[in-house]
């Protein structure tokens, strides 16, 4: 279901939040940003990488697309978009982002890990206007 709010966003924030339970999560450009409902579904997907990363030994290999990507600071669900010997370009479901990392950072995963859907949906902020500058 489509609905229209009404926001005030502040790019120089690092934590982008609207009302109406919403997070901006990657913003692509002054119109297209992606947006992560808040909700449980975020911790519970966390917890199931964390746990399925704590058994998992099974690298990914070019013939899988959805992966688990395991970086030094934080894991999430990716779309392999390219593969090749040096690195993979995957999309993180879950938050609107791309990103180059090497293969060894990804990982096969089950497809449990993907029953909950992707979290970030890409939006288009229109009518945009500049603040009114007081003189």
């Amino acid at each position: 279901m489509l609905r229209s709010i009404n926001l005030t966003l502040n790019l120089k924030s690092p934590k982008y939040l609207l009302r109406e339970g919403l997070k901006v999560v990657h913003v692509v450009n002054p119109q297209f940003v992606w947006v992560q409902e808040l909700s449980e579904d975020i911790q519970e997907i966390n917890q199931d990488l964390a746990d399925h990363l704590a058994s998992a030994a099974n690298r990914a290999t070019d013939k899988d697309t959805r992966v688990v990507v395991r970086m030094k600071k934080m894991s999430f669900r990716g779309q392999v978009l390219t593969w090749n010997a040096s690195s993979v370009h995957v999309f993180a479901i879950d938050y609107g982002w791309q990103s180059e990392v090497p293969p060894t950072y990804v990982f096969k995963t089950e497809e449990h890990i993907f029953e909950i859907p992707p979290l970030a949906k890409l939006c288009r902020i229109i009518n945009i206007v500049p603040p009114c500058n007081k003189t």
